[in-house]
């Protein structure tokens, strides 16, 4: 009898223990897909400190385009040359969607550009990254009831680095994040640390056109020294790209390409990264290293090839002496 009572006893424990587990863990998985989607509580630093930019103005001698790709998808490009900054804005039925305002001077111009084209509501503005250069001039879209959507590490740069731009209004954690406005779906998809660990890939099924900024240049070497650079995870970045389904390909400065610039900037960087490694491992110093990696005469054509290459080796060996450890 003693027996049995305490079978039925440890049984019914057992029980309680796992149903309580259960229900813990329901309850967090909930928590976690409403933090994916909760606006961020504005309460909290709605008056925080801003740091001061200069050019923080109207600029009407600066160069600003904004034309049709396809189907209802426009590049948006502010600057001229090598100072080209790019952006994309989808116009639907029930109004517009701007991923990245790039400066306040061109936002200033954007918001009356559209306006005037469209007279259609600016719904919301993505940001692909938190950096200054992509993301100025969002505020004067959310002071018009656009929301700011971002991956949720961008909030803590924007408030951390005192940007002077919007913060955002919806943030998200997890790999994907589904939009739908006017019958069309925008997906964000968060794949690892890369260029910033917020980039976001900015995908538009209907057009078939991928906005991946700064981490997959056009014909170009990626920007100076690789600053705020992940190695492992913007190769994991472009492998990810790799094997997505788009036609045009947007990089956030200068021209656009195709997926064969996917498998051109992958083979660059991986290139670059196995010379320094590899010279590194030699005993090479800094003084003899930069001196002997080579560049491929596929990328001496492509932009920046002459003054940001020695910048992209000290950068990259930066990042692989920070990374390895042999004997000590």
């Amino acid at each position: 009898m003693r027996e049995k009572l305490s079978k039925a006893i440890i049984i019914k424990c057992t029980t309680t223990v796992f149903l309580l587990f259960m229900s813990n863990y329901v309850f967090s998985q909930v928590q976690y897909a409403k933090k994916a989607q909760t606006p961020e509580d504005k309460r909290y630093f709605g008056d925080r400190e801003i740091l001061t930019d200069s050019v923080r103005k109207a600029n009407p001698s600066e160069k600003k385009s904004l034309y049709l790709i396809k189907d209802s998808l426009y590049r948006y490009t502010l600057g001229e040359g090598r100072s080209t900054k790019a952006g994309l804005v989808l116009v639907t039925s029930e109004g517009i969607i701007i991923t990245d305002p790039l400066r306040y001077s061109g936002a200033i111009w954007l918001k009356d550009e559209l306006k005037k084209r469209f007279n259609l509501p600016v719904k919301y503005v993505i940001y692909s990254h938190a950096h200054y250069d992509h993301i100025g001039g969002a505020e004067i879209f959310q002071a018009d009831g656009a929301k700011i959507i971002a991956q949720q590490n961008a909030l803590e740069v924007v408030l951390g680095e005192k940007l002077p731009t919007a913060v955002p209004d919806i943030t998200f954690i997890g790999h994907e994040y589904k939009l739908q406005l006017g019958g069309q779906t925008v997906k964000l998809n968060w794949i690892a640390p890369c260029h910033s660990n917020s980039m976001i890939n900015i995908y538009y099924p209907r057009q078939k056109v991928m906005h991946a900024t700064d981490y997959c240049p056009v014909n170009a070497l990626p920007w100076n020294d690789f600053t705020d650079f992940y190695y492992d995870g913007w190769i994991e970045n472009l492998e990810w790209l790799s094997k997505q389904d788009f036609e045009i390909l947007e990089a956030g400065h200068y021209e656009i390409g195709k997926k064969v610039n996917v498998a051109l900037d992958m083979e660059y960087l991986k290139n670059l990264h196995d010379q320094v490694l590899d010279l590194i491992r030699r005993g090479c110093s800094w003084d003899q290293l930069y001196r002997l990696v080579k560049m491929d005469e596929k990328f001496k054509t492509w932009i920046g090839a002459q003054d940001m290459f020695l910048r992209n080796i000290s950068g990259m060996y930066r990042w692989v002496s920070n990374h390895r450890r042999g004997v000590w």
